[in-house]
């Protein structure tokens, strides 16, 4: 294996994490969405949390959370393809509290029971932001959680959809709270938006596939693209037949300050058609962060790191020092082979290197 990057644990203090992902792209912290760099992070409380509760970190759910310090910028948090348990689910309601901008929230087949879906309640019924939220498939709750979740959508008008399907809520029960959902609903009227249509996560093969495009455009490595490399790339790709008032006015587009350059902040706004703080959210979820302190090699004991790298070549059937879905889904079964794809692919690039398999079966061992 190569070097790997290193770890951050903020529960455990130190230096401020620098954003090792896109520091060579002048963004070395997400300063621009106006954080107070002195309130802990999403990523920081869920992991005091779980400190607290003595559970592990969720690694699918740190992928999700914001890791910038005064960053609390989630408009959607969909743990159905985490299982994350009543405990889990405790750990969050802190990050939930302090999200005012939280729109959806799924927890759809996490195994809750009703005093953890009550405890929810008393957070959701003062929240801010908060209007659709998925429990169906929790087959435990029952009268309990549904009389909590009656009092919640009474409470907090702004909550216009429920889903309970396949819950051990009674259908009367069901029906009262759905009544109230739909009057919720029609007093919001245009407001009351679907869901799809605030959601402002890009997925990370999305995002890093566009990535990859600014990547190649930046010839230099400067962090931002020159209107030569522009035309560069435009013939490397054979759309040479462009004339050039068209290619100017791509490339205008892009350059939103018309300084004759633009970064990968702007390409990302051009190519997602979304706001600058919507793509800075993105690329705080999708960075790797890196601070002074003890590598993944040294934390790790050379039994364990053996331990390890053993698993990872048994898996790589090939051998050529990647983990692919089909050799993933030789040694695991197939459901559990596209999570696991999911959480250690972190460049998106559909494959799992040695660097990223270690730094991922790491949360197991330290």
């Amino acid at each position: 294996c190569g070097p790997c990057l290193k770890m951050v644990n903020s529960a455990r203090g130190g230096p401020p994490p620098v954003n090792a992902t896109f520091k060579r792209y002048g963004i070395t912290e997400l300063s621009q969405l106006g954080l107070d760099q002195t309130k802990p992070s999403c990523a920081t409380i869920y992991a005091r949390e779980c400190s607290v509760m003595q559970i592990k970190t969720n690694s699918g759910i740190m992928n999700l959370l914001p890791k910038s310090a005064g960053n609390y910028c989630i408009t959607e948090l969909n743990l159905g393809v985490n299982f994350v348990g009543d405990k889990g689910l405790l750990t969050l309601i802190p990050v939930i509290a302090i999200c005012p901008s939280l729109y959806r929230l799924t927890l759809r087949d996490n195994g809750l029971h009703n005093p953890t879906v009550i405890a929810l309640c008393k957070t959701l019924a003062v929240h801010p932001g908060i209007s659709i939220i998925d429990l169906s498939s929790n087959q435990y709750l029952c009268l309990d959680a549904g009389t909590a979740l009656l009092s919640l959508v009474k409470k907090n008008t702004n909550i216009w959809r429920l889903s309970l399907q396949k819950t051990g809520i009674s259908r009367e029960l069901q029906k009262k709270i759905g009544d109230v959902v739909m009057a919720n609903k029609k007093a919001k009227g245009d407001s009351a938006q679907d869901d799809g249509e605030r959601s402002r996560a890009i997925s990370k093969s999305q995002f890093f596939r566009v990535k990859g495009q600014f990547d190649a455009m930046d010839r230099d490595m400067s962090g931002r693209v020159s209107y030569a490399e522009f035309r560069e790339h435009e013939a490397r790709s054979g759309k040479q037949g462009r004339s050039i008032e068209l290619t100017r006015a791509v490339f205008g587009g892009v350059d939103k300050n018309d300084d004759g350059k633009f970064d990968l902040v702007e390409y990302m706004m051009a190519a997602f058609k979304m706001s600058r703080a919507d793509i800075l959210y993105n690329m705080d979820i999708h960075s790797e962060f890196e601070a002074e302190g003890p590598s993944i090699e040294e934390m790790l004991s050379i039994e364990q790191r053996e331990e390890i790298m053993n698993i990872f070549q048994t898996y790589d059937i090939d051998g050529n020092g990647w983990l692919c879905f089909s050799e993933l889904k030789q040694a695991l079964s197939g459901t559990w082979a596209d999570g696991f794809l999911e959480d250690m692919d972190m460049n998106g690039d559909d494959h799992v290197s040695c660097d990223e398999f270690l730094l991922t079966m790491a949360d197991y061992y330290l």
